[in-house]
C-alpha cells in the first residue's frame, strides 16, 4: 500500500510542477507548453497534460508499435499532440541499437502524422562528438554532414509539403469505441500485492 500512495503521490506532484513551470513560462510567451514524455503509464498521461496547451511524447519503437503508444494522446485530449522526440536512424544513448532499414525513418513519421500528431521531431538533430548519448542517431554527424537517412528526411520534408493542403485543417474522428484504462488501476496492478491468503 506504501508504495501504491507513494506512486499516486508522485503523480500528483508531478503534474503540479509542470502545472507551475507553464504558469511562469505563460507569463512570457503565448507559445504553446507542453512536457515531452515517455508514452507509458509510469506516469499519468491525462493528469500531467491537463493543465498544459499540447501533449507530447517519445517515440523509439517502430511503425509497428505506434497506434498503441499514439492512442492515448489521439483519444484522451482534445488537443493536439506532438511527437517531439524520436530517432532519424539509430537509437541508443551510450551504444547504438541497430540502423534502421530503408524507409523505416520515412514510415515512422508518416504515421505519426497520419494518426493525429502535428509534428515529428528527431533527437538528435547534430550527434554528439561525446557525452553520455554519444551513441544516439542524429540527422547529422557531429560534423554537419548527412547520414543515411539524411536523404531520406529531405525526401519525406517535401512529400509532407505536398499532403499539406490534405492535412491542414483535418482532424481525427474518434472511434466510438473505448478501452478501458486508468492509471490508477495500473498503479494498483503493479504495486498493489492481489495474492489471497
Amino acid at each position: 500500500r506504501l508504495a501504491y500512495r507513494a506512486c499516486l503521490e508522485l503523480q500528483t506532484t508531478y503534474a503540479d510542477f509542470c502545472k507551475a513551470q507553464a504558469d511562469i513560462l505563460r507569463l512570457y510567451t503565448k507559445a504553446p507548453i507542453g512536457t515531452d514524455m515517455m508514452p507509458t503509464h509510469q506516469l499519468d498521461i491525462a493528469l500531467t497534460n491537463s493543465k498544459l496547451d499540447i501533449a507530447q511524447l517519445n517515440f523509439y519503437n517502430g511503425p509497428a508499435a505506434i497506434p498503441m503508444w499514439l492512442d492515448p494522446y489521439r483519444t484522451m485530449f482534445d488537443r493536439k499532440f506532438w511527437i517531439t522526440e524520436t530517432a532519424a536512424n539509430h537509437n541508443g544513448s551510450e551504444r547504438p541499437r541497430g540502423n534502421r532499414r530503408k524507409g523505416i525513418c520515412k514510415a515512422n513519421s508518416l504515421i505519426g502524422i497520419a494518426l493525429g500528431g502535428e509534428a515529428v521531431l528527431y533527437w538528435l538533430f547534430r550527434s554528439h562528438r561525446g557525452g553520455h548519448e554519444i551513441g544516439h542517431g542524429s540527422v547529422v554527424d557531429a560534423w554537419g554532414r548527412d547520414l543515411q537517412t539524411s536523404p531520406e528526411i529531405r525526401e519525406l520534408a517535401a512529400d509532407l509539403k505536398k499532403l499539406q493542403p490534405m492535412i491542414n485543417g483535418t482532424k481525427l474522428k474518434k472511434s466510438g469505441m473505448a478501452i478501458s484504462f486508468t492509471h490508477a488501476g495500473y498503479v494498483s496492478e503493479k504495486h498493489v500485492s492481489m495474492a489471497l491468503p
